[in-house]
């Protein structure tokens, strides 16, 4: 059942911006007239039928990049994702802000509408108007066309691909951390392990990180109220850049992610608290059940799943990601051999966890801060060369990272250079102005000379009330 109004007209919003897909995608497919188009054409107009029922216009909308019904906003879901993605692009492509369907608009009316898209495919600047001309020309009513607004500049298509990645990592990551949830609760039930939905999107994160490896390191930020399954989901994201930077295989790339995705499934059924303190912080007892947990996870995987190639992977990385690189860690066995896959473990696992959990100061660590308590580890606790390659992944300001600029600006770290040289010149999101005053400023590469502007000190967003996360997921 459909709650109210506003979630009714979200529904239905969904569902013209997806006939809409269909319908576009097989005019691609099949000449105009074709039997094919016949279902499309007729579901389209149905659902905005039903729009207008409600004494609501169906006219879709682009605001700020992202897509509207009339004024009410729409949100893509995993399963909206392509539809979203190719209507935003289609109309930056078209010069178009806006479409609608009127109540005169005929099936004829409206297949010729969407092969006048296709004839149009030259390009140019006056797309818009082009397209106003041909209906006029075809006598096409019932389609109202708003062009992008003058004041909001026109998106590259190759900027807006950008966004879509970004929009596409989190929608990742969101599955990511409901599949590690799902397996956690079989997991302190006693239940099997699925691991099926948990390898496909690992598998989608890895062909994602290929493309755009910014997008999803950047959704690596603090999620108190996820803390268990975020924990899991970033060192699992953070475990793919080393692996990636590694050159090492897809496929042993995938075992490392499902490695490092379910590293703790031998906290499953631990008491909340044992998950969401420094470790350092706990009593006795409490430290001795969280030590315990790596041989849980063994143990919980063993009994649900037996041993195969991808299991074993999975056990070493549970098993291994505290023993550290010098085995001070725990379980304390005498274990002399620490793979890969734990090395690398263990400094995303560390990282993510000074980062997201309070410390003996009362709050997280500032990402910078958290780099070089790793790098005081180095060659110790955690391996010399991974670390170098961990920070080469994050940049020396982490995605996420609060920086003072010497323009008085307060600006949020929003992707690094992979280029050694230019670790310490990140892309940056101005959100304050030198005098304090929050603006949703510009995205600035401080590796251009000709922005102007440099670091002048990392600040600690806890302390300033700063949810620098909010910046990161605009857009």
């Amino acid at each position: 059942m459909v709650a109210n109004r506003r979630d009714e007209l979200v529904h239905l919003g969904k569902g013209l911006i997806g006939r809409l897909f269909v319908l576009v995608k097989t005019s691609q497919n099949y000449p105009p007239g074709h039997a094919a188009l016949e279902s499309p054409v007729e579901d389209l107009l149905k659902v905005a039928g039903e729009i207008r029922r409600r004494n609501e216009e169906p006219l879709i909308r682009v605001k700020g990049h992202t897509l509207y019904l009339g004024d009410v906003r729409l949100k893509p879901d995993s399963g909206a994702f392509t539809s979203f993605g190719f209507i935003l692009e289609e109309f930056a492509r078209q010069g178009v802000g806006g479409v609608g369907f009127g109540e005169e608009l005929t099936a004829r009316g409206l297949q010729r509408f969407v092969y006048i898209l296709r004839e149009l495919e030259g390009g140019g600047n006056d797309r818009y108007s082009r397209i106003l001309d041909r209906m006029q020309q075809l006598g096409i009513v019932g389609i109202e066309l708003e062009a992008q607004p003058e004041e909001t500049p026109k998106v590259p298509v190759d900027q807006l691909h950008l966004r879509l990645e970004g929009l596409k990592a989190r929608l990742l990551y969101q599955r990511a951390a409901e599949a590690i949830s799902g397996e956690m609760a079989n997991a302190a039930a006693g239940k099997q392990l699925r691991l099926r939905s948990a390898k496909r999107v690992v598998q989608q994160m890895i062909d994602l990180m290929v493309r755009d490896e910014a997008s999803l390191l950047g959704t690596c930020t603090p999620n108190r109220d996820w803390a268990t399954r975020s924990h899991a989901t970033n060192v699992c994201i953070l475990s793919l850049a080393v692996g990636r930077r590694l050159g090492i295989s897809k496929f042993t790339l995938s075992e490392l992610g499902m490695a490092a995705l379910f590293h703790d499934i031998g906290r499953a059924g631990f008491p909340e608290e044992l998950s969401e303190r420094e470790p350092a912080l706990l009593t006795g007892e409490q430290r001795q059940q969280l030590e315990s947990h790596p041989l849980a996870g063994v143990r919980n995987v063993m009994r649900s799943r037996g041993i195969d190639s991808l299991t074993s992977r999975i056990v070493t990385g549970a098993f291994e990601h505290h023993l550290l690189a010098d085995f001070s860690g725990y379980p304390r066995y005498p274990y002399k051999r620490l793979g890969l896959f734990g090395r690398i473990i263990s400094i995303a696992d560390r990282f993510d966890l000074l980062t997201t959990l309070p410390q003996a100061n009362g709050v997280p660590f500032p990402p910078e801060t958290a780099l070089r308590y790793l790098l005081t580890q180095a060659g110790k606790a955690y391996d010399w060369g991974l670390v170098k390659l961990f920070i080469g992944c994050l940049g020396l300001h982490p995605v996420g990272s609060l920086l003072q600029l010497d323009s008085g600006e307060l600006a949020v770290v929003v992707g690094n250079h992979r280029d050694p040289d230019r670790l310490g010149s990140p892309r940056v999101k101005v959100i304050a102005d030198p005098q304090g005053r929050e603006v949703d400023g510009a995205v600035l590469d401080l590796a251009d000379p000709a922005v102007g502007r440099r670091i002048v000190g990392t600040l600690d967003p806890n302390r300033h009330q700063i949810d620098v996360s909010r910046y990161l997921l605009a857009g």
